[in-house]
């Protein structure tokens, strides 16, 4: 296996979260029989772990001729700033359009957040916001949807259109 691609496996974590942010207004609309879905917001998030040295992609030397070059630049700080976790945070308004035969979702990017976590002085060690971006036209433009057609307690299975 190539050593780039087993060090982005190990390093970037991609996850979708589906949750409510407060009331919807299908809370009025569903009797006290039925348990309402009141999902109004996906989040994609992309995690990244990044790299303190190269020394996982670089080829290393099994001989005693190894290069100089590959030497200092595995060992070579590449993450200065000591950068332990970041994450890009696509948000999105949902609303449920069916629930049967498969739960399809409509969504569209509203929004963008990016944080950082680290332990150098100009890092907050837990994680902190450092930069947000609204899509004003989000609603607008930018709207898909996601089936979900088999979901358990561990696997959620998806697919998308737009």
């Amino acid at each position: 296996d190539n050593p780039i691609s087993k060090t982005i496996r190990k390093t970037v974590k991609v996850t979708q979260r589906i949750r409510t942010d407060g009331p919807t207004s299908s809370d009025e609309s569903q009797s006290s029989n039925t348990t309402p879905i009141n999902i109004n917001r996906v989040d994609n998030i992309i995690e990244i772990s990044p790299l303190n040295t190269l020394e996982d992609v670089l080829p290393t030397s099994t001989t005693s001729s190894s290069s100089p070059i590959f030497d200092f630049l595995s060992k070579l700080n590449v993450n200065p700033l000591q950068v332990k976790k970041s994450k890009v945070v696509l948000i999105h308004k949902a609303e449920v359009e069916s629930v049967e035969p498969v739960l399809r979702m409509k969504i569209a990017w509203t929004s963008s957040v990016v944080n950082v976590a680290g332990t150098s002085q100009f890092l907050d060690p837990e994680g902190e916001d450092i930069f947000g971006l609204n899509n004003l036209f989000g609603e607008f433009t930018n709207v898909g949807t996601f089936d979900t057609p088999y979901v358990d307690e561990d696997v959620r299975v998806s697919r998308t259109s737009g």
